[in-house]
């Protein structure tokens, strides 16, 4: 009896392995464009699905995309929700209703729940597409790509960056457009880069490739040095040109960098926070940051990577990725 019973439940569980509803069931559609702000919508849209899959990207607050395991075309999908403390790696299981925002297929938080089963598991490898597969708005095409993790190489950044942080790039097959919602970088126009990978969204009619964070870019040069402020500002023997434009300017201008300090000042102005960090009572060891983003506070610690400037004579670091270490960590007359 024993054993009958275990033969049926294995026969139970295969049935139900038949009929469980996968990613691609969810979003694969290449044959209707649907109206509207529709781009190929779900076959699934207004059913609640049940499907699992790997965590490749974690927005926050915890936003996150899954793709399955074995990766490809049409098996990645956005999961909007706020209250699943996900990680990337995780392999999870999400019951939610499937949904379309302006295009783009999500699975939706009402009434979602979500079960992780495990952490630190192996992401499916990245796609590799050319930028033009993403070119051109709403296509069957770049569809396919929609929640999965792509990479593209040898490209070229066509467009600087816009007032919402989207640039473009392009490796002669038509640009694309890289969106800043999980790392924000502002590359100048005409610099080569390696690869690119992150997972693709949709958004106003354009396709878009989202990095998650500065090991997603692979630059000429490798990963950027890590330097002190020192580093970056020393230069007492090179006035640059003449003043106001240029005043010793710094020797990694026009570089990307890593540096670490203590936030000293902060300028405080409608929508966004300026600051200066420092790394140590010593001279030349101060300097100012550029970002719209950060907010911090007076005594935080912080790693910053981004590109080197001159405005106007002053250096400042445009920030491309951050990590706060720790909130009023030291006063300033704790440095060394």
């Amino acid at each position: 009896m024993k054993k009958l019973f275990f033969l049926l439940a294995l026969v139970c569980l295969w049935v139900l392995s038949l009929s469980a509803t996968t990613i691609y069931d969810v979003q694969f559609n290449n044959s209707t464009q649907g109206s509207g702000d529709d781009c190929y919508p779900s076959p699934e849209e207004g059913n609640t699905v049940t499907v699992s899959g790997i965590a490749t990207a974690v927005a926050s607050p915890p936003r996150f995309w899954i793709e399955e395991l074995e990766g490809g075309l049409w098996r990645g999908i956005y999961v909007y929700d706020y209250s699943f403390n996900v990680q990337r790696g995780d392999s999870v299981t999400v019951t939610a209703p499937v949904s379309e925002y302006y295009g783009m297929t999500e699975l939706y938080y009402q009434g979602a729940s979500c079960t992780i089963h495990s952490r630190d598991n192996s992401l499916p490898d990245p796609i590799d597409i050319s930028t033009g597969d993403l070119s051109g708005g709403c296509s069957a095409t770049a569809e396919a790509y929609e929640g999965v993790l792509v990479r593209v190489k040898d490209v070229v950044v066509d467009s600087a960056a816009d007032g919402y942080g989207q640039w473009w790039v392009n490796d002669g097959s038509g640009v694309c457009q890289i969106e800043d919602g999980l790392l924000h970088y502002e590359p100048n126009v005409g610099y080569s880069i390696v690869s690119i990978t992150g997972v693709v969204t949709y958004s106003f009619g354009q396709y878009e490739i989202n990095p998650r964070d500065m090991s997603d870019m692979v630059l000429p040069g490798g990963p950027p040095p890590v330097l002190s402020i020192y580093d970056v500002q020393f230069n007492d023997s090179n006035p640059g040109g003449a003043p106001p434009d240029t005043c010793y300017p710094s020797p990694y201008a026009d570089s990307l960098i890593t540096i670490t300090g203590i936030v000293a000042g902060i300028t405080r102005n409608i929508g966004y926070d300026n600051f200066w960090i420092q790394d140590s009572v010593r001279l030349w060891s101060g300097v100012y940051i550029f970002d719209n983003t950060i907010s911090p506070s007076i005594g935080d610690s912080i790693t910053i990577t981004g590109s080197i400037s001159e405005y106007h004579g002053l250096t400042e670091v445009t920030v491309s990725e951050y990590e706060i270490h720790a909130r009023a960590f030291l006063g300033l007359r704790q440095l060394r």
